[in-house]
């Protein structure tokens, strides 16, 4: 492992997530009892060459968003703002890779409501690889969606 970087291996392709986005996730695991759901926007790009995938930003919670303990509702505009800028000043680089929140549970597992989510955004995204990360209070999980359906990777 890279000091830089999180390496996650999935099938046909690599994600490489970087040690501020990880670091990040950590600050906001759902120990406290009383704490919400936290979660955001994945930003990152691929490289040209093979499957292989950077993380490289986050969006976090907001003022205009809605958020319980476990529930959440990402409405504020300023995560797509930061989505267009990062995709523009980039040339194009990167943009937006999927979503992340957090579960109060040690090992998480994706609700119903999570996957139906998952399945309206890959719908609205078909150009591009989507990752959906749920950080628990022990484990992380990544999920993806491949020719073979859902996937989950802990890391």
């Amino acid at each position: 492992m890279n000091r830089d970087q999180i390496v996650i291996l999935g099938t046909g392709f690599q994600l490489l997530v970087h040690q501020k986005v990880y670091c990040t996730w950590e600050a906001y695991r759902q120990i406290d009892k009383t704490a919400p759901e936290a979660f955001g926007i994945l930003i990152g790009g691929k490289s040209l060459d093979n499957e292989q995938y950077k993380l490289v930003e986050i969006t976090e919670p907001k003022a205009g968003d809605l958020c319980s303990r476990t529930h959440f509702i990402l409405k504020d505009p300023g995560h797509q703002f930061i989505v267009n800028q990062r995709h523009v000043d980039s040339k194009g680089e990167l943009a937006y890779l999927g979503t992340w929140h957090t579960h109060p549970e040690d090992v998480p597992y994706a609700s119903m409501t999570d996957i139906d989510d998952w399945k309206k955004c890959v719908k609205r995204n078909l150009d591009r690889q989507l990752f959906f990360v749920i950080v628990g209070l022990k484990k992380m999980v990544l999920y993806y969606y491949n020719e073979n359906g859902l996937n989950r990777i802990e890391f």
